[in-house]
């Protein structure tokens, strides 16, 4: 039996999208936007999944979101709680580092990170067992339940986990309604520019040099800021405004992300001080 094609068509057959990642990858091996929108037929599951030896992604989004605890103590000291409010449990999977936790929620959910969890819920997708991590970690499935359907995310995840809230009445903006942007909540005072402001006015390449990488004027490549590279390995999107490392791990930003991580402060205080510029 072909276990990869088995079970894509079991996901598939549940409703959801699963994608031909490249074995001991990460990499989707087709341009998996349109199946955000679309599942795939079983010809194409036939076409990619020819043989056992690949791994399989899972597109995130339309009410599906995976808690991902890359802390095991993290996992450990939420469970309990969980389980005591949700007894029957969920799908979860054993990752190389900690649990992924499944949950379909009513209202959209929206991408999140902090030092605690990611939490991945649009554009974009996770890898599923049996696929094997690049160190040759097979994940594997920890909590074999049916995907539990909650109103929202905070009902499963309290709010030492979610992004902080801030309410602000200023002469402008009498009453502050949080925004749907993790960073909007930072500013609200006179002095201080909005997120979107900012990132209008300052480009991640005011921040650090870097050497475009193709013709169109978007992508740009740089020697990454966060360990020791010889060969550039730190891209710049400058149509999206985003950066990442491909080598450390570090988690895609934008520019007031990366303002905070080069200058060792809070969000906060970059919002703060990129106001100025």
């Amino acid at each position: 039996m072909n276990l990869a094609y088995e079970t894509a068509r079991r996901w598939i057959d549940a409703g959801f999208p699963i994608l031909p990642i490249a074995f001991m990858s990460k990499k989707a091996m087709v341009d998996w936007k349109e199946y955000q929108t679309r599942l795939p037929s079983y010809t194409e599951l036939s076409q990619w999944f020819y043989s056992s030896i690949m791994n399989l992604g899972l597109i995130v989004g339309n009410g599906l979101a995976v808690i991902d605890f890359d802390i095991m103590a993290v996992f450990e000291h939420w469970y309990p709680t969980f389980m005591a409010k949700y007894p029957q449990g969920t799908y979860m999977v054993k990752t190389r580092r900690g649990v992924h936790v499944y949950v379909h929620t009513e209202l959209p959910a929206k991408n999140y990170h902090n030092a605690m969890l990611d939490i991945k819920a649009e554009r974009g997708y996770v890898l599923i067992p049996p696929s094997v991590h690049p160190t040759g970690f097979e994940y594997q499935v920890w909590q074999e339940k049916p995907i539990l359907k909650v109103h929202e995310l905070t009902d499963v995840l309290g709010s030492e986990y979610m992004p902080a809230v801030e309410c602000v009445e200023t002469i402008e903006r009498p009453q502050y309604v949080a925004s749907n942007d993790p960073w909007e909540d930072a500013f609200t005072t006179s002095d201080t520019r909005s997120v979107q402001e900012i990132r209008a006015r300052v480009s991640i390449l005011d921040l650090i040099e870097a050497e475009s990488s193709d013709r169109s004027g978007r992508w740009y490549v740089a020697k990454c800021p966060f360990h020791e590279d010889s060969n550039p390995s730190f891209w710049i999107d400058t149509q999206r405004g985003m950066c990442g490392c491909r080598k450390c791990n570090i988690k895609a930003c934008d520019v007031i992300n990366l303002f905070a991580r080069l200058n060792n402060v809070s969000n906060p205080e970059a919002i703060k001080e990129l106001s100025k510029r």
